[in-house]
């Protein structure tokens, strides 16, 4: 705050203000400067996760919400989505297959209609790259469903039973027009 006779100066645009017309202002990770209601309501932002107004020239991120965070919380806190871009706490990932041997990070409204959960492996697959197999109400990424001992043999009596119904189908359908 710059001190006159006649009292405070804004730091941004040096304008007289009085004291209750002054606000503090986050400039950068650690610097404050006190600004006239004018240029706090015109030219700040509120960071959610700090709790605190910075200057619009501290880079910022929002959320799916449309909350602002300024860009030292994002770094700290937050993580951006390989998928999607959005930004997300890091309690919201999730590690996804998305080829064979990689893995991206997405957030959990990404994971939804693009990878699905793996029950035996215990860890997500992306749709786009990989296949699921549902067995007994639970899924499963096929490769590691068919190289289970167990899961593969219930795999292919399932298949076996579906080949068996297509073709009883087929028969009455055939039957039908005879």
């Amino acid at each position: 705050v710059l001190y006159t006779n006649e009292g405070n100066t804004c730091e941004r645009c040096d304008n007289r203000m009085s004291e209750d017309d002054s606000f503090s202002v986050y400039v950068s990770r650690h610097n404050t400067e006190s600004w006239c209601t004018c240029c706090y309501e015109n030219s700040t932002f509120y960071c959610h996760g700090t709790e605190e107004n910075y200057s619009e020239d501290v880079d910022s991120v929002s959320d799916n919400d449309g909350n602002s965070y300024c860009q030292y919380y994002a770094r700290d806190e937050m993580f951006c989505c390989d998928l999607t871009g959005n930004w997300y706490m890091n309690n919201e990932s999730q590690d996804v297959n998305v080829n064979h041997g990689n893995t991206e990070t997405w957030g959990v409204d990404a994971i939804e209609g693009h990878a699905f959960y793996c029950h035996g492996s215990d860890q997500y697959y992306a749709t786009q790259w990989f296949n699921s197999v549902d067995i007994d109400g639970e899924t499963y990424e096929k490769v590691y469903a068919e190289s289970d001992l167990l899961l593969s043999t219930r795999l292919k009596d399932m298949e076996q039973a579906e080949e068996y119904e297509n073709i009883a189908q087929i028969n009455i359908v055939m039957e039908g027009t005879i």
